[in-house]
């Protein structure tokens, strides 16, 4: 029975430590307002790659609540629930970056290209979502949720 118990404290532990650093749950931060936009939950997919899910909106009057002018599969979803961060991967430096990713925009209905950094502290995760240049694209902020 002891053994049992070890063991699976064991397996536990060995599983929170293979997670990967952004995975939970970030306030998303409105680029333009600076007011919270969403509340995304990170969670690792079983081929190693990352993905963000609305879990709450923020809305404001005559907000879009079903992705009408995405491409499909996601073209008439509803826009709470839906993956809009999908592929992501940590860079294979090891430095706090991630690369390969892409991230829906329900409202503009775009899907482009998105590379992240986590702060040093891991409380701040910075994206950069782009189509060919990252220069030229637009910036994101997520702030760490408390547990």
């Amino acid at each position: 029975m002891l053994k049992g118990i070890v063991f699976a404290s064991v397996m536990a532990s060995t599983a929170a430590l293979a997670a990967d650093p952004i995975v939970g749950k970030w306030k998303q931060i409105d680029e333009s307002t600076g007011q919270i936009r969403a509340i995304v939950e990170f969670s690792q997919e079983s081929n190693g790659t990352l993905s963000a899910t609305i879990v709450q909106r923020f809305t404001r009057p005559g907000m879009a609540t079903v992705c009408e002018k995405c491409p499909a599969p996601f073209q008439n979803k509803p826009i709470d629930g839906l993956k809009v961060i999908t592929q992501l991967l940590p860079s294979p430096a090891g430095d706090k970056q991630y690369v390969g990713g892409r991230i829906l925009d329900p409202y503009l209905g775009k899907v482009t290209r998105l590379k992240a950094r986590l702060s040093d502290n891991g409380r701040t995760l910075i994206g950069r979502d782009f189509t060919s240049n990252s220069t030229l694209g637009r910036t994101h902020t997520w702030l760490r949720m408390s547990n």
